[in-house]
């Protein structure tokens, strides 16, 4: 179950996505790629190639969607199923002795051409002992 952005430890995340279209578009993958602590492709879920794992949580069945409908002119809040921020020890990045500052990319598959709709966001770890026990900060890149 998604576990909300209440939980001590937020190993999910969320999205909110507009449809600017004149038709609705369905929402097909939901990845996390690059220095997250559980990514979705090598060293991670593995599941960014895989045609029957979306990555998206449907909060009212209680599981994993196949897609999320966004009407046109509309948005709609995407929430994660596959624990991108969740640490994993030997998988993805993990907290350090020393803070680590990286990139990762969003990146959303649609049913519109089977187009991908990406961007990136740079990400900070604080300094910890253990491997799941630092901060995270994201912020949404910049041109310039």
């Amino acid at each position: 179950m998604w576990n909300g952005t209440k939980h001590r430890i937020g190993d999910e995340a969320f999205v909110t996505v507009t449809n600017r279209g004149s038709g609705p578009t369905a929402v097909t993958k939901l990845l996390f790629f690059g220095e997250v602590p559980y990514p979705s492709g090598e060293n991670g879920t593995e599941y960014a190639n895989d045609p029957d794992v979306s990555g998206i949580y449907d909060p009212e069945a209680d599981s994993e969607a196949t897609h999320v409908v966004v009407p046109p002119g509309q948005q709609k809040t995407i929430y994660s199923y596959r624990s991108p921020f969740g640490f994993v020890p030997g998988v993805g990045t993990n907290c350090q002795n020393s803070s680590q500052a990286g990139m990762f990319t969003l990146t959303l598959e649609n049913s519109v051409a089977d187009r991908r709709v990406s961007k990136e966001y740079g990400i900070h770890y604080t300094a910890s002992k253990k491997f799941n026990n630092c901060t995270i900060t994201i912020r949404q890149k910049t041109d310039g």
